[in-house]
């Protein structure tokens, strides 16, 4: 008596229909990452339309140097004096304008002192980098 199987069990693995799963994956994917939305910072440059005159405000000229120094006006001053010297003259000026300008290698931390003391008195900024 044959007791053989008419059927046999495949001992391999057809893998040509996984070709066409992998090509729709790709394609799936490079389609949705053009479509994807890009993380940039998005920022709001100035535009002039005439010229503006300031009236009746009070334009606050700081230089911050190179070798950290702080220029306030014509004065030089230190660094633990600007806030409150900033702060008394924000406090007397209706429409304060602060224009601060900055050296490269300048320390950014009393940058961020006259921001926050210019967005706690709704200051104006005029804000300049230089070399």
């Amino acid at each position: 008596m044959n007791f053989k199987r008419k059927s046999q069990v495949l001992s391999g693995f057809n893998a040509a229909p996984m070709n066409d799963i992998i090509f729709f994956l790709l394609l799936f994917f490079l389609l949705t990452s053009s479509f994807a939305i890009p993380t940039y910072l998005k920022l709001n440059l100035a535009k002039a339309k005439g010229e503006n005159v300031l009236t009746n405000s009070m334009v606050l000229e700081i230089t911050l140097t190179g070798d950290n120094k702080i220029i306030f006006g014509k004065d030089e001053i230190s660094e633990a004096d600007l806030p409150l010297k900033l702060e008394e003259l924000l406090k007397a000026s209706e429409s304060p304008v602060i224009n601060l300008r900055g050296d490269i290698n300048s320390k950014f931390g009393t940058a961020v002192t006259v921001m926050n003391l210019a967005n706690r008195y709704k200051a104006k900024m005029i804000v300049a980098a230089q070399k």
